[in-house]
């Protein structure tokens, strides 16, 4: 099967986003590597023939939902509430469905079955889990069909944030060094 033309279905969507200036002055030509990195290795990783439905986690604001949805691929996106305030209509109107989750529930895709999901998109949320990520990617592992693929990106960890953190010997993880000792996953799930 041929490969889709990931930068001509980029192009088209971003057409559409209307004239804001912080997503086509800074957010897509920030991303658009990346991005476009993310949809070819989720098309070339999945090893059960067509991409069929893609869970897209974090979505904010949408953009690659958008991009899968122009491609013919069924979308659910997920993030948080809030998240939903702003890009929920466009969403709906582009005819992809959309949950709000958290990622630090122990079970975090409960209404998703078992082996049905061919791909994961998890950019740039990794870093944002509060703690132990294991319990979240064994949920996406329970989601992914046999042969399906995660694609993960994460953004450079030497945020100035970071860097102010352990200059005050502050903890890089919020909640602090004793809520980071606690278990959040008991390994049963």
């Amino acid at each position: 099967m041929p490969s889709r033309d990931w930068r001509s279905l980029s192009e088209q969507v971003v057409s559409t986003w209307g004239r804001n200036p912080w997503f086509h002055d800074q957010l897509w030509p920030e991303n658009r590597d990346r991005i476009l990195w993310m949809l070819s290795r989720l098309e070339k990783g999945f090893e059960g023939g067509e991409i069929q439905q893609v869970l897209d986690i974090g979505c904010y604001p949408g953009l690659v939902s958008r991009i899968l949805a122009k491609a013919g691929i069924d979308v659910i996106a997920f993030d948080s509430e809030e998240a939903f305030v702003d890009i929920g209509e466009t969403l709906t109107e582009a005819g992809i469905a959309h949950r709000s989750a958290s990622l630090n529930d122990l079970d975090t895709l409960p209404d998703i079955g078992s082996n049905t999901i061919d791909g994961i998109v998890f950019g740039e949320v990794f870093e944002h889990l509060l703690h132990h990520p294991l319990g979240v990617l064994n949920g996406f592992y329970r989601v992914l069909k046999p042969g399906g693929v995660m694609v993960l990106t994460t953004p450079n960890p030497s945020t100035v944030m970071n860097v102010v953190r352990l200059l005050l010997d502050r903890p890089l993880l919020r909640g602090g060094a004793e809520f980071s000792r606690l278990p959040k996953w008991d390994g049963t799930s």
